[in-house]
């Protein structure tokens, strides 16, 4: 200090041998040119001092002085466009221009200073206005500033080869604003020093060749436009630091520092903080790219490239908001080591980081991740986690994105035992790690994943765990294509546990997708594709699955749950779901015991669905579909109380194989096939269903029984729907299918036979089948085909054959027991036995009846198509029951709706109804077999009676055809063969008494009587002379041209 004091001094001894010239503006024109404005009466010539503290002065020319000094208020000067100043100053010149107490420079011209200890000195209040040009060269300071200092848009200022500063803010009060364009080159010291405020608004600087640090910031830097520093060299003592801030630096523009000896950016202070809201380039330092020794925030983008050192080292705090770019770093990109360090980027911020030579990340104390990461082609770690620089403690938190590819290792570990050392992918955050020739994960540590990691192209294991603890899993874990196993867990005393909400998704591993020696337990989600062996190898031990799993294409099994020596369990929750797609060769190879509670679905395998050697007990849902092969292959046990659906085999939908297997359908169990090529259900073992079968749209058979001598036994309900071929085929020596009583067996709109019997069928229950339009010619709703096939029907049979047959019975037997139901629509046709000694309602209108052999009936038969005509082979023994044909007449007696031609166990009840409901329609009597309608009648569609034989009662409905349709007219011929009663059908040729669309022919010498109070209908009536014909009292005769 003492030397610089020592030195002004000389610097001012020297003065008095210059020229002071003051200003005095006698003439009161302001101009600098007219001699009568200055005290000397001269103008001031190159050696003057100028001195200006009365007025304003304009300078319009080209003038030299050594000096200009202006102060107080009224002390101005103002240069116009077209003014030059030059100052040359003397060595011994402290100053070139100075401006203090209120003095005040305007200049829209050219100033040019050289060779003065300060270029530009403003002090105490003083303010310089800037829209010309200012050069400054060759001093030791180019602008000292306590006071105003504004460079506007036009503005132009230069300084060059400045032995310590080329702008030097000294205090609080300094304030230099920049709207035009700064070049500061060849400054010893700190080009720009700044302990007041540095604004540049909307303008240009650019500092070059510094020589130690470039920007010196200790207050407030603001830049709005545009800051380069290139060249910032170390000088003696100095280190080339192309910008250091200890205060408070904001930048919404541009800095680009370029080729720093040391630091690019340095933050240094103790309270310091950087705001970064525009661009930050650093490219080229001896050191690290940006030291962050205090606060510092990046709002908008931070590109750091080719640092000796670190990228960037942090010792405080680094905020990131937007983004950091960091490329080819000499050490780790960034470097977190130090007790206060802390790195934090924020949602929405970016990092990207290049070509480290260590890590891509060092963390050895605090980082948190809540935006986004890029690491690549780092040459040992994506990240490192240790502790350094005596840190206790090391924890990445991960709440953002991640993205690490190339390298040896995605995340690594470094430290003891003991070291309290973490990494955590929070619930938020996505790790994804590509291309590592090692490991993507080596876990020797705690990693604590509860977002989304995902390891993919790993040479090696893309996730090991050799932690000496249990593993869990809270987020999701993704593994794909690596060569060896995706997911390795080694740790043979301990259990991997896969919590739930947490996800593992492994595809395309060379080896097994996950490999595990000891228990596992699945609490969340597993999603396995393409695995070059086993979807999930779990050996010789317990596999809980309370969660999903999803696995596609293993090229062996989807699940392999093996053993040695020892029995394990697969257990599939109540909670858990399963699902396999495409395995070529087995979707589950069950070894030891299977127990489903949840739901599981395999489809689309080449070979088979499920293999099951030992109990398989579902209490849940079963999902099979599209297998080229068998969906299920039972060689013991298959229970079934839940729910089990086979869809698009192309073999068997299940095949019951083994020689001691048995499938047993519960009642809460329900089975369900679709669209099956082959056959759905292969039975050649004992099948119990006390539940739900259902087999729809089926191209091969729905049931196949063959073989099985343990029978087909049918509790529940069976429904078979839309098939191709045949419903139901029992076949095969001894096979037995028994529909239980209280069971349903229906067959609705298959194109075979409904069911196609050659062995035994009983029914208790209820079977109904209904046929499609005919598109197969020689289909039945039942074909009992060969002498052993015989059906036994004390239940319900309802058949709508559509066309086709209902029944038809080849040299087989039917017998319907006495509570017996038979619903036929469609042609019957029995060329065997067939006994009836219940009740059959025979609907089918367009032909007649085709009885081969004899038709017993000693039940109820009621001919709703009137088609049995006397059939010759209709043996009639009970009940025929016929249609009623036109309107009734209240009082009078309808006759032949009831023929009884035997003993029958079956009686009519003495009451009808009309259309089911409690409305008496009239009465019947059992004497005459006629009713006698009352005035309800009129009003009825349909007649309803009870049939009954003390065991069974039905309903039965006539209708009532009030209209005729008559597409013929036969003629029916009296032949008086019984008697003369109209009524009776064996006095008629045609075996049946006319009705309104038969010409009635009474011959001559015949008498035909219609009987008192009776009713006769006739399309016409001939009587040949000779005959009589005679209606008695009450009679109601009708003849209609219909």
């Amino acid at each position: 200090m003492k030397k610089v004091l020592f030195f002004i001094f000389l610097i001012l001894a020297s003065k008095s041998f210059a020229t002071t010239v003051t200003w005095t503006g006698l003439v009161g024109n302001h101009l600098w040119e007219d001699k009568g404005n200055w005290d000397t009466v001269e103008v001031p010539c190159s050696t003057c001092d100028v001195v200006i503290d009365t007025d304003s002065v304009i300078l319009s020319s080209t003038v030299t002085v050594q000096s200009v000094s202006i102060s107080n208020p009224n002390g101005v000067l103002f240069i116009t466009n077209t003014g030059i100043l030059n100052i040359d100053g003397a060595p011994s010149s402290v100053f070139g221009i100075d401006l203090h107490n209120y003095g005040r420079l305007r200049t829209i011209g050219e100033i040019f200073i050289t060779d003065t200890f300060y270029g530009l000195l403003l002090q105490s209040n003083s303010s310089f206005f800037n829209t010309g040009l200012l050069t400054i060269t060759l001093c030791q300071e180019g602008i000292n500033s306590s006071a105003n200092f504004i460079n506007f848009e036009k503005g132009n200022i230069s300084t060059y080869n400045t032995t310590k500063h080329g702008i030097n803010l000294t205090s609080s009060s300094g304030l230099f604003s920049n709207y035009g364009y700064v070049n500061i080159d060849l400054s010893r010291e700190s080009s720009i020093k700044n302990n007041g405020r540095f604004e540049n608004k909307d303008g240009q600087i650019e500092v070059v060749n510094s020589s130690g640090t470039a920007i010196s910031n200790r207050n407030m830097f603001v830049n709005d436009a545009v800051v380069t520093v290139s060249n910032a060299n170390n000088y003696l003592s100095y280190e080339g630091v192309g910008l250091s801030n200890s205060d408070t630096l904001i930048n919404n523009g541009t800095i680009e520092i370029l080729d720093a000896a040391a630091v690019g950016y340095s933050c240094s202070g103790v309270n310091g903080i950087t705001i970064n809201n525009g661009n930050l380039i650093i490219n080229t330092t001896g050191k690290e790219g940006l030291y962050v020794q205090d606060k510092f925030e990046n709002h908008n983008n931070v590109n750091i490239k080719n640092t000796n050192f670190e990228g960037i080292f942090v010792r405080d705090t680094l905020l990131n908001h937007h983004t950091i770019t960091v490329d080819n770093s000499g050490s780790s990109g960034i470097l977190v080591a130090w007790s206060t360090s802390f790195f934090d980027n924020l949602l929405g911020a970016k990092v990207f980081i290049y070509n480290s030579a260590v890590a891509g990340i060092e963390n050895a104390h605090f980082l948190e991740n809540h935006g986004e990461i890029f690491i690549e082609n780092a040459t040992l770690q994506g990240i490192l986690c240790r502790l350094k620089n005596l840190t206790s403690e090391s924890e990445f938190k991960n709440f953002g994105d991640i993205n690490i590819k190339k390298g040896p290792y995605g995340v690594d570990y470094l430290g003891g035992i003991n070291d309290d050392i973490s990494f955590r992918n929070e619930s938020s955050g996505h790790l994804n790690i590509d291309s590592t020739t090692v490991n993507g994960v080596r876990n020797t540590k705690d990693f604590l994943n509860y977002g989304y990691t995902y390891i993919s192209n790993s040479l090696g294991v893309g996730f090991e765990n050799v932690s000496p603890e249990n593993y869990y899993n809270y987020g999701t874990l993704h593994i794909s294509k690596g060569a060896n196993e995706g997911l390795k867990h080694v740790q043979k005393t301990k259990s991997f546990v896969n919590v739930s909400g947490a996800k593992i998704i492994a595809d395309s591993t060379d080896l097994s997708a996950i490999y595990v020696s000891k228990k596992m337990i699945n609490n969340g989600t597993i999603s396995i594709t393409r695995p070059s062996k086993h979807g999930i190898e779990n050996y010789q031990n317990e596999f809980e699955n309370n969660g999903f799993i999803q696995i596609n294409s293993s090229q062996m099994a989807g699940v392999l749950n093996d053993k040695n020596t020892i029995d394990g369990m697969f257990e599939n929750t109540g909670s858990g779901f399963i699902s396999l797609k495409s395995c070529p060769i087995l979707g589950i190879h069950n070894k030891t015991n299977f127990s489903n509670v949840g739901v599981m679905n395999i489809y689309g395998n080449v070979g088979t669905g499920l293999l099951v050697d030992k109990t398989l007990l579902n209490s849940g849902v079963i999902n099979i579909e599209d297998i080229q092969g068998t969906g299920i292959v039972n060689n013991d046990s298959l229970i079934n109380k839940g729910e089990l659906n086979v869809y698009s085999t192309t073999v068997a939908g299940i095949h019951n194989l083994g020689t001691n297997a048995v499938i047993l359908n519960q009642s809460t169990g329900l089975i369900k096939f679709n669209s099956n090529t082959g056959i759905a259900l292969h039975v050649s073992r004992k099948l119990i269903n006390l539940g739900d079968i259902i087999v729809d749209d089926n191209l091969g058979i729905g049931i196949k029984n063959y073989q099985n001598a343990d029978s087909l036994i049918n509790e529940g309900r069976i429904t078979i729907i839309n098939g191709q071929t045949d419903g139901v085929n029992n076949s095969g020596a001894g096979s037995v299918l028994y529909n239980k009583s209280g069971s349903i067996l229906k067959i609705s709109l298959n194109r075979g036979d409904g069911i196609s019997n050659q062995q035994r069928i009983i029914n208790e229950g209820k079977i109904e089948i209904k046929l499609p339009p005919p598109v197969i010619s020689g289909t039945s709703g039942i074909y009992n085909a060969f002498s052993q096939a015989k059906i036994s029907n004390s239940g319900n049979i309802i058949i709508d054959a559509n066309n086709y047959y209902s029944i038809k019975n080849n040299f087989g037997e039917v017998e319907n027991l006495s509570c017996g139901y038979i619903d036929l629509i469609g042609p019957l046709s029995s060329s065997y036995s067939f006994e009836n000694h219940g009740v059959v309602i025979y609907r089918y209108s367009i032909a007649q009846a085709e009885f081969y052999d004899p038709f017993y009936n000693y039940g109820v038969f009621q001919d709703m198509a009137d088609k049995l005509n006397n059939h010759p082979n209709f043996v009639n023994t009970g009940l025929l029951i016929n249609n009623l044909k036109g309107n009734v007449s209240v009082g009078v007696k309808e006759m032949n709706l009831v023929n009884s031609t035997g003993i029958t166990t079956f009686s009519p009840s003495s009451t009808w109804w009309i259309n089911r409901s409690n409305i008496t329609a009239g009465t019947f009597s059992s004497i005459d077999n006629s009713f006698e309608p009352n005035l309800n009648a009129l009003f009825a569609d349909s007649l309803y009676l009870n049939v009954d034989n003390g065991s069974c009662d039905y309903l039965l409905a006539i209708p009532i055809l009030k209209t005729a349709v008559c597409t013929t007219h036969p003629t029916a011929t009296f032949t008086q063969a019984i008697s003369t009663d109209w009524h009776t059908a064996g006095n008629w040729d045609t075996g049946s008494v006319p009705d309104y669309c038969t010409i009635a022919i009474i011959p001559d010498t015949k008498k035909c009587i219609i009987t008192s109070g009776r009713k006769a209908r006739a399309h016409r009536i001939l009587s040949d002379t000779g005959s009589v014909f005679d209606a008695e009292l009450g009679v109601v005769l009708e003849v209609k041209d219909y």
